[in-house]
């Protein structure tokens, strides 16, 4: 093995810092469920969490309805029941990755007008947003929200 190497076959990067580890568990975990026979909501869910406790935050994922004109929250880990329940969310107007297809990053809930429900978020301990359009074959299906 080259002395540049910092992978060592043993699944772990001996040179990675503490984050970088979570950081690397979540990709394994990733991986290894994709590999699985395991259903697919079982697998989105495993998902958000492994990028909620990587992220040390909540996390969820929105899919789009048949209209997709509104997203519906399918799975989260580590929000507030009573933040999950605020209602259905206009997906031209909450945050708006879903229709730029780019990501977004909110940093002050409080100070932008594209969180449709600040007061809630706000309420429950959010502080900033990062929507991330999730593709399916080329077209958004919905978005990760951290």
């Amino acid at each position: 093995m080259s002395d540049r190497c910092a992978y060592n076959g043993t699944g772990r990067n001996p040179l990675a810092t503490g984050d970088q580890r979570i950081y690397y568990r979540a990709v394994r975990q990733a991986a290894a469920l994709l590999n699985s026979e395991v259903t697919s909501e079982r697998i989105l869910a495993v998902l958000i969490r492994s990028i909620a406790r990587a992220m040390q935050s909540g996390a969820s994922l929105l899919l789009l309805d048949s209209t997709r004109k509104k997203l519906l929250h399918h799975c989260s880990w580590g929000l507030p029941k009573a933040y999950l329940q605020k209602g259905i969310l206009d997906a031209d107007r909450s945050l708006g990755e879903v229709v730029t297809e780019q990501e977004v990053l909110i940093a002050d809930i409080t100070m932008d007008s594209s969180v449709q429900y600040p007061e809630l978020a706000a309420k429950s301990g959010i502080v900033s947003i990062l929507g991330v359009p999730l593709m399916i074959e080329g077209t958004v299906a919905g978005s990760i929200r951290v």
